[in-house]
Parts: structure tokens; sequence; C-alpha cells
């Protein structure tokens, strides 16, 4: 007989395929047990309710998401660094796993109908970034000391995270509209994701640089 931690991941992975084909609205949990191999009764064992089960599904998500990006990030170094690392870790995770930008576009699509719910889903992933990083935004601290150390010119960070997260995921959310526009591109390919990493970092970097203060002598010469 299967390990109860065996069970329940194979009712995991199964859930994934349902929800993913079905959404979670119009996913069934007798769907889900024949999937899994299981009865009814034993998946309501391990889940009570649809419910807990899509939001420990995307819990485990956002949390493989999470560790992904930031378990190899230097945790001492310069903000270029940090930012080099971050897209790199970010872009490739966001190519190897697909699932998660089919599942925030399930979210995404339907907020504008029920946001109460979209709301609790955004609340799932800052809970697994802050059990990653002990309750700190790692993101927006570290764009707040980069600034108080004069690393990168005076930003606001949100706006800053915002502006580097659309960047790194549109080509994933939009890939069919893309490849369809651009027949030559491959979103997934390693040639495009090598340059695409490169030129996130160059476009930020060259942004945030502090401006060059000249030195009293260029100041009189310029005068």
């Amino acid at each position: 007989m299967p390990q109860p931690d065996n069970t329940e991941q194979r009712i995991l992975r199964a859930a994934v395929e349902v929800f993913l084909q079905h959404g979670k609205d119009g996913a069934r949990m007798q769907a889900i047990a024949e999937r899994a191999g299981v009865n009814k009764a034993l998946l309501h064992y391990y889940f009570r309710s649809k419910d807990r089960l899509y939001f420990r599904v995307l819990s485990d998500m956002f949390q493989e998401a999470v560790e992904s990006v930031l378990s190899s990030i230097p945790k001492e170094g310069s903000f270029r660094e940090f930012l080099s690392a971050f897209v790199s870790n970010y872009v490739d995770h966001l190519a190897a796993n697909p699932r998660l930008i089919r599942f925030v576009l399930w979210e995404v699509g339907k907020g504008w109908q029920q946001p109460e719910e979209t709301s609790v889903v955004g609340t799932i992933f800052r809970q697994a970034l802050e059990r990653y990083t002990g309750g700190r935004n790692l993101l927006l601290e570290t764009i707040r000391q980069a600034v108080e150390r004069g690393e990168i010119r005076p930003v606001d960070p949100l706006q800053l995270a915002l502006n580097l997260l659309a960047v790194c995921v549109y080509p994933f959310v939009a890939r069919p509209l893309l490849e369809g526009v651009f027949p030559r591109l491959d979103v997934l390919s390693e040639d495009f994701l090598r340059i695409r990493k490169r030129e996130i970092v160059d476009l930020f970097w060259k942004g945030l640089k502090p401006p060059v203060t000249h030195g009293t002598l260029v100041e009189e010469g310029s005068e």
C-alpha cells in the first residue's frame, strides 16, 4: 500500500492537471480522485474541500518559485550582482515552469469577477515569500539598501520592483501572442533566454546608476 505522503503527492499532481484543464471552478473532485487513482473518500481525507486543495497546489507552486529564485542569490555583494542573479533565476524558473504562468493567468482572468478570491491567492504568494525570508520583503529591502548606500539613484522601491517583475514575466505570459507576431521567436530557446536576461540587467542598471558628479576642477573648467 502506498505511503500516505506518496498518496498526497499523487493527489497534488493530479490536481494540478485537472485545475489546469478546467480551472478551479470547473474542476471536479471526482475527476481529481480518478486521475490520482484514489477514491473520493480518501481524497477528502487529505483535502476536505476543493478550495483547500487548490490553495495547497498554489502554495506549493509559489513556495517552489520563491526558493528557486532566491536560494542562490548572494547574501553579500553589490546591487548589480543581486540584480543579475535575481533576473537570471526568475527568468529561468518561469521558462522551466509554464504551469505556474497558466495558474497566474487563470487567477488574473478570474480576478475581474472574483476580486476577493484573487486577493486571497496574492496573500498565499506573499506568505510563501515571507516564510522563506523570515517575514521580510527581500526585493524591496534590497532596493532600499542600495539607495541608502548610493549604489543606485533614488527610486521608489515598489515601482522598481513592479517594473522588474513585469519585464521578466511578460514574454512568458504573452508567449502565444509574441510568437505569432514574431514567427522566428522562440521564447523558451536557450539563445533567447540568454540574451533576454542580459538585456534586462543592462536596461535596468543603466537606468539605476547614480548620476556622475563632477569634481571641482571639472566644474571650474566648464565655466
